[in-house]
C-alpha cells in the first residue's frame, strides 16, 4: 500500500476521529466549495478504491513537442492562422496562472492548461469528509494586511486557516512520535546541539534573510543572498553549525528531498534557508493544502467568465509584429492560434524552453542546467 492510499484509506475507514478539534470543525464547512466542474483544482470522488497509477506527469504527446516540435507541427498539419485575439494569454493553470488570472481581474484573458484539471502542483482530492493533498501541502506565513493576507480574505478562505507550530510537528524514529525535535527529544543527552542549530536558523529568519524577492540588485540584502548562493547547503550547515549531530543531518536530508525533490549537496545555501528557516517560524494549513486555495481562485475566475481550457497544451510561443502569437493543442487534438497583447508563461522552466521561440542564449543555457526529477 502506497502512503498515498493510506492516509485516503486511513481517513475514510474514521473520518477525521484522529483530527484536532480544529480540523473536524473547518471540515465540514468546505462543503461549499464546488469541486463538480471537471477541470478544478478540486476532485470529488465518488468512490475510492485506493491508487492504480501514478498521479502527476501525463505520459501524452506534449512530449513529442519535447523533441521535435517543428515535426510535431507538421504532422497536424502546419501552424493555423490566429483566430482570436486577447489581452493576456496565460500558459500554465497551476496557482501561479491561476493567481495571474485573479490579479488581472477586467482582462480579456485565455489561461491554458496541459494537464485535464487546473491546479498543477496545488491540487486536491475530497471524499466523503476527508481531504487530501495531491501536492504542495501548506504557505509560510504572512502579516496581517500583506499581499497574502489580502488575497486570502479576497477569496474567502482565510477562516479556514490554521497556523501549525513546532509543538504540531513530529518525526518519527526506531517506531516512536517525537514532538519538539529541535529541543534534542531524540537525544536529550545533547540537546543542545539540537537548541543551537534551531538559534541559528531563527537568526537566519530574524535578521539575515532578506525580504523576497530582492528588488535592489545593489542592496545589502542582495549581496547576502548571492553569498549563499555561491555555497551548497551541506557546505553552509558545516560552516556554520559545525559536525553536526546526525538526527539533525538526517531531518535536513529529509526536508530537502520532501521541498525540493534534491539533496542539501545538490541545493545552494540561499534556497535550503528561503525553505527551511521559514517554516521553522511555523506555517498555515488548509484541508486538502493549496488545493484550497487553488479551487478558491478557479471558482472566482469561473464566476468572472475567464476562457479557461483544460487537457489543452501550449506548443509554439513568440513574439511577431509588437504581439504575442500562442498556438495551442486543443483538447480535440488539433492546433489553434491566437493572438495576445502579453503572454504570461507560469510552466516550469523545461517546458518553457521548448515552446518559446527566441529566449535569449544565456537565458536558455540557464533553463538547460536545471536537473529534475520525478516529484
Amino acid at each position: 500500500m502506497n502512503r498515498r492510499d493510506f492516509v485516503m484509506g486511513s481517513l475514510v475507514a474514521g473520518p477525521l476521529l484522529s483530527l484536532p478539534k480544529w480540523a473536524k470543525s473547518s471540515s465540514f464547512g468546505l462543503m461549499d466549495l464546488n469541486p463538480s466542474i471537471d477541470m478544478a483544482p478540486l476532485e470529488k470522488l465518488s468512490s475510492f478504491g485506493g491508487s492504480r497509477t501514478i498521479e502527476g506527469d501525463l505520459q501524452d504527446e506534449a512530449h513529442e513537442i519535447f523533441w521535435d516540435k517543428p515535426g510535431y507541427i507538421k504532422k497536424k498539419g502546419g501552424m493555423p492562422v490566429a483566430s482570436q485575439h486577447y489581452d493576456v494569454v496565460i500558459v500554465g493553470g497551476g496557482i501561479s496562472g491561476l493567481s495571474a488570472a485573479y490579479h488581472l481581474n477586467g482582462k480579456k484573458i485565455l489561461l491554458l492548461e496541459g494537464n485535464p484539471r487546473m491546479g498543477g502542483n496545488s491540487k486536491s482530492q475530497n471524499y466523503q469528509k476527508s481531504y487530501v493533498s495531491q501536492g504542495a501541502a501548506y504557505i509560510a506565513n504572512f502579516d496581517q494586511g500583506d499581499e497574502i493576507d489580502q488575497l486570502l480574505t479576497g477569496l474567502g478562505v482565510k477562516k479556514f486557516i490554521r497556523k501549525t507550530t513546532e509543538a504540531d510537528e513530529g518525526v518519527h524514529l526506531n517506531g516512536k512520535l517525537f514532538k519538539n525535535f529541535w529541543q534534542g527529544t531524540t537525544d536529550p543527552k545533547n540537546a543542545q546541539e539540537f537548541i543551537r542549530a534551531r538559534e541559528k536558523f531563527q537568526d537566519i529568519f530574524d535578521n539575515k534573510y532578506p525580504e523576497m524577492p530582492v528588488w535592489d540588485s545593489s542592496s545589502s540584502g542582495r549581496s547576502y543572498l548571492n553569498s549563499l548562493d555561491t555555497m551548497t547547503f551541506s557546505e553552509w550547515i558545516k560552516r556554520e553549525i559545525g559536525n553536526s549531530h546526525p538526527h539533525i543531518l538526517e531531518y535536513i536530508s529529509l526536508y530537502c528531498w520532501s521541498s525540493f525533490s534534491a539533496t542539501p549537496d545538490e541545493l545552494s545555501a540561499a534556497q535550503g534557508l528561503n525553505f527551511l528557516a521559514s517554516d521553522l517560524s511555523g506555517t498555515h494549513v488548509l484541508p486538502g493544502g493549496n488545493g484550497f486555495i487553488a479551487q478558491a481562485i478557479f471558482e472566482k475566475l469561473k464566476s468572472r467568465g475567464i476562457t479557461m481550457l483544460a487537457d489543452t497544451f501550449a506548443v509554439d510561443i513568440r513574439s511577431l509584429g509588437g504581439k504575442a502569437q500562442i498556438c495551442y493543442r486543443n483538447s480535440q487534438r488539433s492546433l489553434e492560434t491566437v493572438t495576445a497583447n502579453r503572454c504570461i508563461v507560469a510552466s516550469p522552466k523545461f517546458v518553457m524552453k521548448h515552446i518559446i521561440d527566441g529566449l535569449p542564449a544565456p537565458q536558455m543555457k540557464a533553463m538547460s542546467g536545471i536537473s529534475y526529477r520525478a516529484y
